[in-house]
């Protein structure tokens, strides 16, 4: 579930009350996005709109959720560049690592705590940051989810003797 809370249309995830202690809440997983746009937008004139969002106070997840892939620019001086591959899923956030890819690992994918784009209009731009909610949103439900397990099947293999179920 996700909430508008601002203006900014940045996310707001709802606490529990707790039932032990009146009136504090209960946090749950989230995190907050921060939007950051250009300052000066003149249709007539602008042929590229750029954002960037910045992901912070993660509570019970990392704010590195945005991953990015090494692009190589130059194979003779191995230079590259970090491009945006989407919002993280749960599996990405515990195999890639953050800041920079890991040497020798490929893919080639790391996590950051940020994205900066551009675009060729303001509409798809918006567009861009609604989907980008949308997923952000997803891997927390996703998370939660993946937090219930149940028991699903005992299997005995060998001939232990007998134990006590877990």
């Amino acid at each position: 579930m996700v909430s508008s809370s601002s203006s900014e249309g940045i996310p707001d995830f709802p606490y529990v009350s707790s039932s032990s202690s009146i009136g504090e809440p209960t946090y749950g997983r989230g995190i907050y996005l921060k939007r950051y746009t250009q300052t000066s937008v003149n249709n007539s004139f602008i042929s590229g709109f750029r954002f960037k969002v910045v992901a912070y106070g993660g509570n019970d997840m990392p704010n590195t959720i945005f991953r990015y892939q090494r692009e190589a620019l130059n194979a003779r001086d191995g230079t590259y560049r970090l491009v945006f591959d989407g919002v993280c899923s749960p599996p990405d956030i515990e195999e890639f690592a953050e800041i920079e890819p890991t040497v020798g690992v490929y893919p080639e994918f790391c996590r950051l705590d940020y994205v900066d784009l551009v675009f060729r209009s303001q509409a798809v731009a918006e567009e861009a940051w609604r989907l980008l909610v949308e997923e952000v949103a997803s891997l927390i439900e996703t998370l939660n989810k993946m937090d219930i397990v149940k028991p699903e099947e005992s299997l005995k293999l060998g001939n232990p003797p007998t134990a006590t179920e877990p």
